[in-house]
């Protein structure tokens, strides 16, 4: 009788202690993934706010700069700085005409975009293109600011748009 007795307890003890690591190993996995989870939406906000500050360094020299040197446009084996300025938010359309012979990397190492892609753009109020550089975002997650700005002495927007391809595909 004892044998059975004893028995029983051994199954009652192996029960308790399958219970138990089971609801240990349950309690782990939801930490697991909620640290995951927390993780991974901290990498987003880190990248976002590289992205953000690279976007807004490159639109403010753009916007407040005539680049360096200052006329870049006639001197272009000794551009290190891109600007668009000839005045206080004034684009100057040689700056612009300058602008077009670069090449899409090298304005994105000159804006220090190189992790980066990016489209750039002037329009008027309309909303009608006057100029660009890049291509159009689709779907990718990414940051667009505007400036107001003056061209042959009428109102235009310049627009900056940051993107990266991936959030996870490399070092950003």
């Amino acid at each position: 009788m004892k044998f059975k007795l004893s028995n029983k307890k051994t199954q009652l003890f192996s029960f308790d202690y399958f219970v138990a690591i089971s609801l240990f190993l349950l309690l782990l996995s939801l930490c697991l993934v909620t640290y995951t989870n927390n993780l991974r939406r901290l990498y987003e906000k880190v990248l976002f706010e590289r992205m953000s500050n690279s976007a807004q360094g490159a639109l403010d020299v753009l916007v407040h700069s005539s680049g360096i040197p200052f006329n870049w446009e006639n001197e272009m084996s000794a551009l290190t700085q891109l600007g668009l300025m000839e005045g206080e938010y004034k684009i100057s359309p040689a700056k612009l005409d300058a602008l077009k012979t670069l090449t899409y990397e090298e304005v994105k190492k000159y804006l220090g975009l190189q992790n980066y892609e990016f489209y750039l753009r002037l329009t008027n109020l309309n909303g009608n293109t006057q100029w660009e550089i890049g291509s159009k975002p689709e779907g990718e997650v990414g940051i667009t600011l505007r400036r107001y700005v003056f061209l042959d002495n009428e109102v235009a927007i310049l627009e900056l748009t940051v993107w990266c391809q991936s959030f996870y595909g490399g070092e950003y």
